[in-house]
This record gives C-alpha cells, sequence and structure tokens, in this order.
C-alpha cells in the first residue's frame, strides 16, 4: 500500500488539467467582463450615431423638434423599447437664460442652443446600467 501512495505521489500526468481546471473560471469570467464592455461600448456608440444624426438635422436647419428626435431614433441602431431621444431649446442673454421669443435687455438678439439627448438602459452579465449621450448646437 505505500508503494502505490508513493507512486501515486511522484506521478506528474494529468498535473497540466488540475491546473487548468483552477484557472479556468477565471479566464471564463474575465472573457465575459471583456466581451460585457465590449457590449456597452458598441451600445454607447449606437447611441451617439442616433444624436449626431438629429444634431446634423438641426445644424443643416431643422427646427422641428419631434422630427429631430424621430431622426435621432431611426439612426440609432438596435435601440431598447425603453430608448428615448429628446430634443430643447434652450437661449441665453450673454449667460442667462432668457426667452427665445423676444430681445435680451441689451436689445440683442438671444443665443440659441438646441440640445439633443438620448438615453437607454444596459443589462450586461454584471450590471445593469443607464448611459446616456448629448450634443449641444448653436443655431443662433
Amino acid at each position: 500500500m505505500n508503494r502505490t501512495f508513493a507512486a501515486f505521489l511522484r506521478d506528474r500526468r494529468g498535473v497540466a488539467a488540475v491546473e487548468f481546471a483552477f484557472i479556468a473560471p477565471i479566464l471564463i469570467l474575465v472573457v465575459a467582463g471583456i466581451n460585457d464592455g465590449a457590449q456597452l461600448i458598441l451600445k454607447q456608440n449606437n447611441m451617439h450615431s442616433g444624436v449626431s444624426a438629429a444634431a446634423e438635422y438641426i445644424m443643416r436647419g431643422g427646427s422641428n423638434m419631434t422630427t429631430a428626435q424621430t431622426i435621432g431614433l431611426s439612426a440609432w441602431p438596435s435601440h431598447s423599447d425603453t430608448a428615448t431621444v429628446t430634443a430643447s431649446k434652450m437661449c441665453y442673454c450673454g449667460s442667462v437664460s432668457g426667452s427665445c421669443t423676444s430681445l435680451c435687455s441689451d436689445q440683442t438678439v438671444p443665443t440659441a442652443y438646441i440640445t439633443v439627448s438620448a438615453s437607454d438602459s444596459y443589462a450586461g452579465w454584471y450590471a445593469t446600467t443607464r448611459i446616456s449621450t448629448s450634443q449641444k448646437v448653436r443655431v443662433r
């Protein structure tokens, strides 16, 4: 019996398989994490494409906020059902928010900006998070 046990302890066949069995779960988690991060970055880039398309519509003279939202959603590949695109107009007299329909107190035309924003949820293997992006376009 002692000889058999001693022979078993000296035998090195199968050591690599045992070591791999210890390392494999860690490798699988690392690969899954890399995949999850890549999917998140891809979704963020797709969202940014939609926002850029809506901002381009505004820069080319478009003024309808609903159309900008529709363009943003149509140009956003593979968005979820909970995805939102908003477009809002803000006017400033200097650094102070002002009305877009009247002149500033110094009789100048207020500076107008349209901000196109998008948000969506991302559910990965490790976490669920909300992602968003926006672009601001000066129109006047």
